[in-house]
């Protein structure tokens, strides 16, 4: 078995992307080629084309728009580091950046249209605009060392009514699963208080002293908490019916630990005063701090800062959340109509490679 692929860098994340027309149809046969083709059981991932960590283990499946209103669907598919069970569960925003350069490179959208690119996410049903300035190459974001193609997504996020106890009458993005902005979940012999929503993904945010952490965990710390973080994460995914414990997922809900707005130090050293970002927060990754941080986070993040709930620091300005991260600050542009968040985050994207791939049963991968 062998299959042409294109690796790209989206944002802080690599994915291979996959034309859909050359890979197999269902997520069952999709899972069996993408283990072979990135040696996923093996946490190296020495014996296949995964970059083995959770930001480098991921795929795109890329193709024409089912809905005529949209431009290309894609299927995200995050790829175990050790493991044998692809999580077809949730989407990321990053590789979308990697899957908007992609289409315009192969012809699935014109850059001369003088629009967004519709972009819809399989996965979750996400509508997520493009916009990618193929003039600017030099772009330079928080948590990647080199330059790439501007590339800016926007997430559309529908309105919902929310809970009665969260003294908004008005609609926003944010859904409250349990019908609470605040639960209490017991792990590992904690009473831990956790905010459990969904503003186009399901996010859980949990204060970083409610885990005894200190104020601003760095990557170690968060290792050694790492298995109550994972039972903290189930725990809300069950809450948020999402799944049963036989069942769990180590992709959704996405899995933030919030820190006050202090001065803090970045994962390459660097100093960032407290006074320069809105909102402080660690996401977990597969088990693993995330480097930076998704942009479906990003979205979910801002859309609930903007939205005043009591939950999350008011931003100092409504129109853009500031969000502090282990490598930087990303700032989201944040909007509202009475019925629509659209939230904004400027990535670069980057082709590495066009490749053809072989699995252990090509005889010419032998």
């Amino acid at each position: 078995m062998s299959v042409s692929a294109t690796l790209v860098r989206g944002g802080t994340s690599k994915c291979w992307v996959f034309d859909r027309a050359v890979v197999p149809a269902t997520t069952d046969a999709l899972s069996e080629m993408l283990i072979d083709l990135f040696g996923a059981q093996d946490r190296s991932q020495i014996d296949g084309v995964g970059g083995g960590t959770s930001v480098t283990s991921k795929a795109m499946v890329v193709g024409p728009a089912s809905d005529p209103a949209d431009d290309i669907d894609y299927l995200f598919g995050q790829v175990p580091v050790g493991g044998s069970a692809v999580e077809w569960g949730s989407n990321c925003g990053n590789c979308a950046s990697a899957v908007a350069l992609w289409s315009i490179e192969n012809g699935y959208f014109d850059p001369k249209s003088g629009r967004g690119m519709r972009m819809r996410n399989r996965n979750t049903g996400a509508l997520l605009e493009a916009t990618v300035d193929q003039e600017r190459r030099d772009v330079v974001i928080p948590g990647v060392a080199g330059t790439g193609t501007s590339v800016t997504i926007t997430f559309v996020l529908p309105h919902h009514r929310p809970a009665a106890d969260t003294g908004k009458p008005a609609a926003s993005a944010i859904e409250w699963p349990t019908g609470r902005s605040t639960d209490t979940l017991r792990v590992d012999g904690l009473d831990v208080e956790c905010h459990l929503f969904r503003a186009g993904t399901p996010v859980a945010l949990v204060r970083a002293e409610q885990l005894g952490l200190p104020s601003s965990p760095t990557a170690a710390h968060l290792r050694q908490r790492m298995a109550v973080i994972g039972a903290l994460r189930t725990q809300a995914g069950i809450a948020m019916g999402l799944y049963d414990e036989m069942s769990a997922q180590k992709a959704i809900p996405k899995l933030g630990i919030l820190t006050p707005t202090e001065d803090y130090v970045t994962e390459d050293g660097a100093a960032v005063s407290g006074a320069a970002y809105d909102v402080g927060v660690r996401m977990i990754s597969m088990d693993a701090m995330h480097p930076s941080i998704g942009l479906t986070a990003v979205s979910a993040i801002a859309a609930l800062a903007q939205a005043q709930l009591g939950v999350l620091p008011v931003p100092a300005d409504p129109s853009t959340v500031r969000i502090a991260t282990p490598a930087g600050i990303t700032a989201a542009t944040v909007s509202s109509t009475a019925d629509l968040t659209r939230v904004g985050v400027a990535r670069s994207a980057r082709v590495l490679a066009r490749s053809e791939l072989f699995g252990h049963h090509d005889s010419r991968s032998a």
